[in-house]
């Protein structure tokens, strides 16, 4: 409140406040303040005013996330690879360690779509996006690259050997039949 009363004008204060109501409930907001002026010129306060942002920014974070997610499996998008590809490469070198990409493309996904409908490819799609990531660890990314195109990103692995156990483990997990539409369906992966 001292700045705009010091300055004599009109003040922007901090982004990315937030006001924590009586009831505890919080509001993003952007606020100003700016002086008060007797007749005779002089400052003799300030005012603040709120606006209430929380709905623009709560939207904002949606439009982020939809730019760099999947839309069907929620699994990050080429962009969010590409920038954690990106991170992984200066971490492995920072740390000496590797890093495995492994690039999955989905046997017999088509067949599916065209016999039993998208509805059910939809569905064999997100259950094999649930799968993938059960088979890496958090730090890893499982990315879906469209149709039935799947990358892992394997950071900080010590040995080659890491990469081919978790490679051996996907494609363990993807043979096993899923229940899709009353459908138990077999999927495989070339990597």
């Amino acid at each position: 409140m001292e700045q705009p009363v010091q300055l004599n004008t009109t003040v922007g204060l901090t982004s990315n406040c937030v006001l924590i109501r009586r009831d505890g409930l919080e509001s993003a907001i952007e606020d100003s303040a700016a002086p008060i002026h007797n007749r005779h010129g002089h400052v003799t306060g300030a005012v603040m005013v709120f606006h209430d942002v929380s709905v623009a920014r709560a939207l904002s974070l949606q439009v982020s996330h939809l730019a760099q997610h999947d839309f069907l499996t929620d699994l990050p998008n080429r962009v969010l690879l590409n920038d954690r590809l990106t991170q992984a490469i200066g971490l492995a070198r920072r740390h000496g360690t590797q890093l495995a990409v492994l690039f999955l493309d989905l046997d017999r996904f088509t067949h599916v779509n065209d016999s039993l409908g998208h509805v059910t490819g939809d569905t064999l799609q997100q259950s094999m996006a649930s799968r993938l990531v059960s088979c890496v660890r958090r730090s890893d990314t499982v990315s879906r690259q469209g149709g039935d195109e799947f990358v892992l990103l394997l950071s900080e692995i010590a040995h080659a050997d890491d990469a081919a156990a978790s490679a051996h483990k996907v494609l363990t997990a993807l043979a096993a039949p899923l229940e899709v539409a009353h459908h138990e369906l077999y999927v495989s992966a070339l990597t």
